[in-house]
């Protein structure tokens, strides 16, 4: 047997074991009755157009992985390591940079939210899911431009322009933050760098579990980073945020 063939086995097998063995909880940060919980995003999850780095932290969509065994044939990103099933509130931020390099060739850029685990065994995206509910960029016919979007079932819930125009050159910083009330069965859409509400999903159907999912899209004409920062790395909650 190769070396490499050997190698490929193992990172198999160590994929396996990740999968069943469940993410360490005492770096989850504490707020009063709302938990920061600490996870990563899965690479036995990863489809082959992205990239993972930062210890499954970072998503891109730069290409050049090699996906595991379990990954999933139809999403186009990466699922988190821990879903949201039990009573409680939940905080997690993701840091966001795109830059546009040439006509885009799709409407999505990126989408973060979460959704039921089979919903992502069905499409590239989940934001058309009656399970799925998610903040994106998209381009936006009526703004001209490219514009954060909330979606469920396929539907446009609120949207508000990015950037100036969807020309090659423009490019994006932000930072989001996602607040989970499974009690209330809500999902608080926040902008974290101004710590207000952007939206707010009412009736999230938390009866499964529905996980964390971050997508990349548009690989060739845009760079796409999205940044996980949960647990710990969250030193001031923007869930206190302006109503």
């Amino acid at each position: 047997m190769s070396v490499t063939r050997m190698r490929d086995i193992q990172e198999l097998n160590r994929l396996e074991r990740d999968k069943k063995r469940p993410m360490c909880h005492h770096n989850d940060r504490v707020y009063g009755d709302c938990v920061c919980p600490n996870f990563a995003m899965d690479g036995s999850t990863i489809d082959e157009t992205n990239l993972l780095m930062n210890c499954g932290k970072t998503l891109t969509n730069w290409g050049g992985c090699t996906a595991g065994y379990y990954r999933s044939r139809k999403y186009q990103g990466a699922i988190g390591t821990r879903s949201f099933a039990t009573p409680g509130k939940f905080y997690f931020e993701v840091d966001i940079k795109f830059t546009i390099y040439r006509r885009l060739q799709e409407k999505l850029l990126f989408e973060i939210g979460i959704a039921r685990r089979e919903e992502t065994e069905r499409n590239r995206t989940v934001s058309g899911s009656k399970y799925g509910w998610v903040v994106c960029a998209s381009t936006c016919s009526r703004c001209k431009t490219i514009c954060l979007q909330t979606l469920h079932h396929g539907k446009v819930k609120r949207h508000k322009p990015l950037i100036p125009s969807w020309d090659p050159g423009n490019s994006c910083s932000a930072k989001m933050g996602i607040f989970i009330d499974t009690k209330a069965q809500q999902m608080v859409v926040i902008d974290a760098k101004q710590k207000s509400s952007f939206y707010r999903f009412k009736n999230v159907d938390y009866s499964q579990s529905l996980w964390p999912v971050f997508g990349t899209y548009n690989s060739g004409c845009a760079s796409v980073e999205l940044t996980t920062r949960t647990g710990s790395d969250i030193l001031v909650p923007s869930i206190y945020f302006k109503e």
